[in-house]
């Protein structure tokens, strides 16, 4: 039997033992991969049930080697699987040794969409603090720096969110990415002041397509109209149809936007946002 079969195969059933024995005696590759194409660490989270300890196999290949973000035929990594199927600890245990929630599959989705499509508010946490933190630390040495004084408001919140949701489409290539917060007319900042401000306020947040259906409602009133193309001066925009006629990667904007609230919101009850005068204020 071919080697990295058998490892494969012992991976499968459970067996450790038998796993570093392989790869210990006999040098089986521990990125080997399936002939469907998942990665011999992919199986071992797949069959992780057949493991008296679920995380024995998985933590014994990635200490000899294993790549944590090798990707299958379409794409998908083990951090993806694992938030597909809502398991927090090992979504935990995967980025604490280094899975890239970035990355993104043949069809372009990160595990942040999986997230927002699952709808599961303790992953998005746990995919968003890493990035969206930077944004309010970034913000909160700048008073210091400054030495300003006063709590945050809504205003200095929605922006922050902002920024954090066009930078992600701009480091994501993604086909739309407006301008600039500062470079907002102030019909429009204050439309999203208002829209973060309830958002906040809310026990659970909309879905992605309850908050586009809003999103447009709220460009209509500030005399936006659809136009193939995005143009602030003429006020047209692509994105004005129903959430079903939208591309992929807008529907993956708008679940993101909502990732990015959610992940604020929690941020602001931690002690290092709202300690030293520095605090949530409405």
């Amino acid at each position: 039997m071919d080697i990295n079969k058998e490892l494969i195969y012992n991976i499968m059933k459970g067996d450790l033992d038998k796993v570093k024995e392989l790869v210990e005696q006999h040098h089986a590759d521990v990125n080997t991969r399936t002939d469907g194409s998942y990665t011999a660490l992919q199986i071992a989270y797949i069959y992780r049930k057949h493991s008296d300890d679920q995380f024995s196999i998985i933590d014994y290949l990635l200490n000899h080697g294993a790549l944590i973000n090798a990707r299958d035929k379409t794409g998908t990594t083990v951090l993806m699987l694992a938030v597909m199927d809502d398991e927090v600890e090992f979504v935990k245990y995967f980025l604490q040794e280094g899975a890239d929630p970035n990355l993104r599959t043949e069809l372009g989705l990160t595990a942040v969409d999986f997230a927002a499509m699952h709808r599961n508010e303790e992953i998005l946490n746990l995919l968003g603090i890493k990035s969206v933190r930077n944004f309010w630390q970034e913000y909160i040495d700048r008073i210091k720096k400054e030495e300003l004084e006063g709590p945050m408001d809504y205003s200095d919140i929605t922006k922050i969110v902002y920024e954090a949701a066009r930078l992600e489409a701009k480091w994501s290539g993604r086909s739309i990415v407006p301008e600039p917060w500062e470079e907002r007319d102030e019909d429009f900042r204050d439309q999203m002041i208002e829209v973060v401000e309830d958002y906040l306020k809310m026990d659970k947040l909309p879905t992605p397509e309850e908050a586009h259906d809003s999103w447009v409602k709220a460009y209509e009133k500030m005399g936006w109209k659809y136009g193939e193309k995005r143009d602030p001066v003429l006020k047209t925009h692509p994105d004005m149809v129903p959430f079903d006629a939208l591309p992929l990667d807008e529907q993956q904007k708008d679940a993101i936007f909502l990732a990015f609230v959610y992940v604020a919101r929690e941020l602001l009850r931690l002690p290092q946002f709202i300690g030293n005068g520095y605090s949530w204020h409405s």
